[in-house]
């Protein structure tokens, strides 16, 4: 059991710095002795404004986790693409930005068929109630996740991604989800990849259960 939590005051933040999509803001909270302790923090630009209906949360973007009935088996829908901030590719769900005024739900399915070419109805999609964070200790941006499962069995030809510009880098994968660890652990060996934290969580979930849901 938890002890119960205290609130926290937090100071308005003061902006360090600015780029084109990220602002560098310092801030100050008073903890339960009442210290003035200060914290800094990357937050997305103009994110109130923009994105009023999710904004409580500062939420502003979506994971999809999709698998895949195929005929060898259930598989995890993944997509690999280069990361500038890490100088490297990273293989993670897919996911994307909120758009302005656009609902959780119709932005994972937008961005599943546009990253992925799979085009589902809106409806199968079933979506956290509320949103996860991404690294709190650097940031305030959380995301929501969307839960889909696809039956390809009866699919005749491949879906086709239809990618944005400066999505010239990304290319979808399906690892079967057994031993998915092992999967994640051998393309990561063999093209260098970095794996999401979120998608390492995910394939050590399986494994701590030994499996038995994919059996």
């Amino acid at each position: 059991m938890l002890t119960p939590l205290s609130d926290i005051k937090t100071i308005t933040p003061l902006v360090l710095g600015q780029g084109q999509w990220l602002t560098l803001e310092k801030l100050h909270y008073f903890d339960v002795n009442g210290v003035k302790r200060p914290w800094e923090r990357c937050v997305r630009k103009n994110t109130a404004a923009l994105w009023p209906m999710v904004n409580k949360f500062h939420s502003y973007s979506v994971d999809i986790h999709a698998i895949l009935k195929t005929n060898h088996g259930l598989q995890l829908l993944l997509v690999v693409q280069y990361r500038p901030a890490i100088e490297k590719y990273a293989i993670e769900f897919p996911s994307g930005l909120i758009d302005p005024n656009e609902t959780v739900v119709n932005a994972a399915h937008r961005e599943l068929k546009e990253e992925t070419g799979y085009d589902v109805e809106k409806d199968t999609f079933r979506l956290c109630t509320q949103p996860v964070c991404y690294e709190p200790g650097l940031t305030n941006s959380t995301c929501y996740v969307a839960h889909i499962t696809i039956d390809t069995t009866a699919m005749t030809a491949s879906p086709k991604p239809e990618l944005e510009q400066d999505e010239w880098s990304l290319q979808t994968v399906a690892l079967p989800l057994k031993d998915l660890m092992v999967h994640l652990t051998d393309l990561q060996d063999k093209h260098g990849l970095v794996i999401d934290s979120r998608v390492y969580a995910f394939a050590s979930g399986l494994a701590f259960s030994g499996n038995d849901l994919v059996q």
